[in-house]
Parts: C-alpha cells; structure tokens; sequence
C-alpha cells in the first residue's frame, strides 16, 4: 500500500504559505512568534469566534492543507476523512484563563462556556465540525515525536480501512512559563526559542493522487532516558536504517537539532535555525519544508529528537 502526501498547510512566524516561508528562511530570516491569526480567511464558521489561538492556528493550516489537495468539503471523493491531532501543550491560554475564573469565583464563577476549549482534543474536534470531516478524530500528546506518531497511526488507519483520508494537525501556542521551566532544567537547545504555529499534511490511499511525497518509513518513536542513549537510538531507527540502504543516495537530511547523523552529500536543513521549538508542529514543519526544498525523485530522511520523551524519524520521496 503507498500512503501519500497529497496537501500540506502550515502557520508559521514567517508565514502562512509554503513557499514564502522557505524564501524568508533562506535569506536567514528567523522570528518564534505568530501574529494574528483568524483562520475564517480560510473557512467560515460561526464556532471560531470563540476558540482559542492555537485552535485557529490548527484550523487554518489544515484548511490550507484540504485546498492544497484540490479537494473541497466534502469531496465524494473522500468521503470519509479523519482528522488526527498531535498536541504537545494545549490551548495554555485558555486554560489558564478558566484557571483564573474559578480562583476569583469558585465553581460559578468558571464558565461553562470557556471549559471546552481548555482540553487537549479541542482542536481536533473544531476541524472536523469546521470542515465537515466524518473519519475517526482522535489526539496524540506529547513532545515533539509526536508528530511522527501521529503520521504512523494515519497510515495505520489507511492500512485498516478505517479512513480514506487522513488529515494529520500539530498545533502549538507559545507560552513563556513553559519556556522558562525548559531553560531550566536545559531542554533547549541554546539561542532556540520557543515558537508557535502549527502544520497540517493530509494522506491518502491513492497513489494516483497529486502528492507532495510518499511516505517510505514512519517510526513510532523509541523513549530516551539518558542524552548519550539517543545516537544509538536514532541508528537503529526504521526510517535511518533505510535511508542507508537506499540504491539512490540521500539528497536531504531534515534534523531537529544537532543529531549525529552522516549521509555523504546530503543537504543537512534545520528549520529550528529560523523558527524556533514548536514542538509537534516543528516536526511536521521539518517534513514540509524538507520536501519543500527537495526535487522530485528525491529522498529525504526527517530525524526528531523530543526535548524529554522519544527519538523518531520519518523517510518521505518527494
């Protein structure tokens, strides 16, 4: 079975299209924060007029990604599409704003109203009412890997029959006490920042589709206890071990950090440079913009090391 990548979307603090935010980024462009964003310049609904940001970021960047596919809502021919987040924080500021509700007023003083929009799974749940998406919808929570979690578990879905599209959506919101307790304990890298945005793929089941790239290998992720365990993790990944097998050298070597890895004349790219931590969305970043500045034909191996959880890898073809 061929699982595709037959639209991509993203958010972004350089911007909300593809090519423009690989232009900025090759001029050495760099910010970690994302202005206003109502993601009703991409769909209309009367729901988004209370969400939350990184609902709207969400929204937005797998609306781009439905348009780039060429499908509309509801597209017979994808009548059943499912929607899988990959949330490493949650809506932070609407959480602490009920937060902040219930502390004045007690139990009467929280609204009922703001409470949804506080859960992990919120933005799944918007996408699919927003887009009329009638699929599986469910959420994955973690660090950054998740991504790539959440891309194994829709090629699993296509795999099953369960879906005939999945939409894949890693939102995140930048929050300054997180940042400030992961400077604490040295999760960051240095002189990164933490960013926000998200990025939406959508696969198929189709190989005669219009894609970005086929999906080759997608690990589930390897958890990591210890920094000096993670080299030998990432070798004996999947998706590394059979970039090194490839008959056709590696022409790209997307990287979430400073992982050890050597491919002889593969362009290293490490989006981090310019768009700062986002977590789950940055990993799927690391895939848009790896097939992005890839040819056609091309392979390109996409590493993510979670700042406290798991190793991952993806191998796309362009």
């Amino acid at each position: 079975m061929t699982v595709t990548i037959t639209g991509i979307g993203v958010v972004t603090p350089l911007g909300l299209e593809v090519r423009e935010v690989a232009e900025r980024m090759a001029r050495g462009e760099r910010a970690n924060r994302v202005g206003p964003v109502d993601a009703a310049q991409f769909v209309r609904s009367d729901r988004l007029r209370r969400c939350t940001r990184i609902t709207h970021f969400a929204v937005a960047a797998a609306a781009q990604a439905v348009r780039d596919a060429g499908l509309s809502i509801g597209d017979e021919s994808y009548p059943r599409v499912g929607v899988i987040s990959a949330v490493s924080k949650g809506p932070i500021e609407y959480s602490r704003k009920f937060h902040a509700q219930f502390v004045r007023g007690g139990a009467k003083g929280a609204s009922p109203m703001l409470f949804p929009e506080t859960v992990a799974n919120a933005s799944a749940s918007h996408i699919a009412s927003v887009l009329g998406l009638t699929g599986p919808n469910t959420t994955l929570f973690g660090d950054a890997a998740v991504g790539f979690n959440a891309l194994a578990m829709a090629r699993d879905f296509l795999k099953w029959n369960l879906a005939d599209a999945v939409l894949v959506v890693a939102p995140h919101e930048h929050d300054d006490i997180f940042e400030d307790a992961y400077r604490r304990f040295r999760w960051l890298l240095p002189k990164i920042g933490f960013s926000e945005g998200a990025a939406a793929l959508l696969l198929a089941r189709d190989e005669a589709t219009p894609h970005w790239g086929e999906i080759v290998e997608v690990d589930r992720g390897q958890p990591w206890r210890r920094r000096s365990e993670i080299p030998n993790l990432l070798a004996a990944a999947p998706a590394v071990s059979s970039a090194a097998r490839l008959q056709v050298p590696l022409k790209t070597l997307s990287v979430s950090g400073d992982e050890k890895l050597s491919f002889p004349g593969a362009q290293r790219l490490c989006i981090k440079d310019s768009l700062g931590e986002a977590f789950a969305a940055g990993a799927l970043w690391q895939v848009v913009f790896g097939l992005q500045q890839a040819q056609t034909h091309d392979n390109v191996l996409v590493t993510c090391v979670g700042l406290n959880e798991q190793v991952s890898a993806v191998l796309v073809r362009r």
